[in-house]
């Protein structure tokens, strides 16, 4: 969860907030049925996405972007 009062918050750049709390990491809640977190950490999913696909989506983005960014080419990822 970002700050939202930092100069990175405050220009889009959340991901890189000095004071930024990872559910499960530095507060509790990552395997509870129902969590409270503040709007700006959801993403609305399009009614074709179901909750099953959408709970994989980010760390998808996070493997394929590694792939992307890296030469990867003949190594164990």
């Amino acid at each position: 969860m970002p700050y939202n009062e930092c100069y990175q918050c405050r220009t889009g750049n959340q991901h890189i907030c000095e004071n930024m709390k990872i559910i499960g990491v530095h507060v509790p809640g990552s395997f509870a049925e129902y969590l409270a977190v503040p709007k700006d950490c959801l993403w609305k999913l399009d009614d074709y996405i179901n909750y099953k696909i959408g709970s994989l989506l980010e760390s998808m983005g996070v493997a394929v972007y590694g792939i992307f960014s890296g030469e990867v080419g003949g190594l164990n990822v």
